[in-house]
This record gives structure tokens, C-alpha cells and sequence, in this order.
């Protein structure tokens, strides 16, 4: 089987104009991700065997909530952050606005402030054996409710975390021992039918 070389549409990422496919079928580079969404070009074989040629698929952009500490902003419960990196970047330039949280703040948290557990018995108990179950819930429904003005259907959120972990939570007992479960928020989010990743599988977007 032959493959005809084709040019590619659009830029590539040095903004000069497609590189064709080479014979032996090789990949092609993501164009420049620009204007607001990018595209992946796509290798197409006619139905009747014809030449190999290139066309380009709409990635659709989003409106993402993301844990604000995953950005760099300091407002964990030790008063650090967990910047993750090329998030930020990798997904502002896919096109993606970001929408930033932190449930345990927007709740009425400060920072510091003492480590916080879910118990099994549904509150949220801080190591110091205060109950801070309301600031919490109040935290949940305020990025609920910013999911919802803005159309969010995914959110990439701190994994582990009481507010915000998608698949573990601590125990509850301070052990680091870690079990099935949802945080809070990630809890809310999750029915309302938001996807949920975490800095462990952000890349899952695309």
C-alpha cells in the first residue's frame, strides 16, 4: 500500500504552514493550539484504498473548576500549595478557562488552619476535635453552584483531600490511612454528573 503525501491544513507549531505525511505514515505534530480550542490532526485512509491524508478534529473547549492549590496558591491547610507542573499552562493553552476553588476558604476556613477528616459518620471532625462539618458543606455548595453558572462538566481537584479527593479520603482517625471515598465537594460535584480528576490523571483531558 502506497501513501501519497498530503499537506496538513494549518499550522504547525513553528507557524509555518502543514507538513506533509511521509510515506512510512508518520505521525504528525498537534498543530498550534490557538483561538480558543486546538486541533488533532487525524490520518484517514479512503475506503478504496486510496492515498493517506490528513484532516484536522475539533477538540471542544471547556470551563474547568480547579482546586486553587493546584495552581500554586497557598491555601492547604499548612498554608502551602501543590502546584502542579504545566497544568496551568497545558490547559489555558488547549483553550480551557479555568475556574478556580478552594472549598475549605470559600467555606469560612482560614489559613493555616488545623487538618481536617471525615469521620464515618459524615462530619468533618480537624485534629484538634473541632466539628467543621458546616464550613465544609457551605464550601461544596458554593463550587456546586459555580458549576453550575458556569457549565462545568469536569473539575480537576486535589486528590486525598476532605473537600476535594474524587476517589480516597482519609479515614477519619489521623493514621494517614487512606480509603474509598469522596471529599465533600468532589461528593457534590460528582452528582451532579461533573467528571472528576485529580493532579494524577489531569491528563486524561487531552
Amino acid at each position: 500500500l502506497h501513501y501519497q503525501p498530503q499537506q496538513c491544513p494549518g499550522p504547525d507549531p513553528q507557524g509555518g504552514p502543514g507538513r506533509a505525511a511521509s510515506d512510512a505514515g508518520e505521525v504528525l505534530p498537534d498543530p498550534l493550539k490557538r483561538f480558543g480550542a486546538y486541533f488533532r490532526p487525524t490520518a484517514v485512509r479512503q475506503e478504496n484504498g486510496g492515498p493517506l491524508f490528513c484532516t484536522q478534529r475539533k477538540v471542544p473547549t471547556m470551563n474547568i473548576l480547579i482546586s486553587r492549590c493546584l495552581l500554586g496558591v497557598p491555601c492547604r491547610y499548612d498554608g502551602k500549595s501543590v502546584p502542579v507542573p504545566g497544568l496551568e499552562v497545558a490547559l489555558t493553552r488547549a483553550g480551557h478557562t479555568l475556574i478556580p476553588i478552594c472549598p475549605e476558604v470559600d467555606g469560612g476556613l482560614p489559613t493555616p488552619r488545623p487538618p481536617a477528616e471525615l469521620q464515618s459518620d459524615g462530619r468533618v471532625v480537624n485534629r484538634e476535635g473541632k466539628e467543621v462539618t458546616a464550613q465544609y458543606q457551605a464550601g461544596a455548595e458554593l463550587a456546586a453552584r459555580l458549576a453550575q453558572e458556569h457549565g462545568c462538566t469536569v473539575a480537576v481537584v486535589k486528590a486525598k483531600s476532605p473537600s476535594c479527593g474524587g476517589r480516597q479520603v482519609y479515614d477519619g482517625s489521623f493514621s494517614k490511612r487512606l480509603i474509598p471515598g469522596q471529599g465533600c465537594a468532589a461528593r457534590r460535584l460528582a452528582e451532579m454528573g461533573v467528571k472528576l480528576l485529580d493532579e494524577t490523571n489531569w491528563r486524561e483531558l487531552g
